[in-house]
């Protein structure tokens, strides 16, 4: 995946590495808090075209998402990840 063919809804992907059997990723920061903050100070869609825009959004979500899933599993390129 391309970073320039990322959703303006995700973090930039900027390397990954394993350390003492963990995984790690490094994304770009995001300001703004945790999604509970987020929820806690934003009101909820109150007209029509608001809930479309919400969807929308949220639906732009899924095709980056769907692009990891379809990542080449290290130099089997025929392989994929699977979650």
């Amino acid at each position: 995946m391309l970073q320039s063919d990322i959703s303006h809804n995700m973090a930039r992907f900027y390397g990954s590495w394993v350390q003492n059997q963990k995984y790690n990723m490094l994304l770009e920061y995001v300001g703004g808090g945790t999604l509970i903050e987020f929820f806690r100070r934003t009101k909820p869609p109150q007209t029509s075209e608001d809930r479309i825009k919400f969807w929308e959004n949220l639906l732009d979500l899924v095709k980056p998402l769907s692009r990891i899933h379809e990542l080449p599993i290290s130099d089997k390129k025929e392989e994929c990840h699977q979650g």
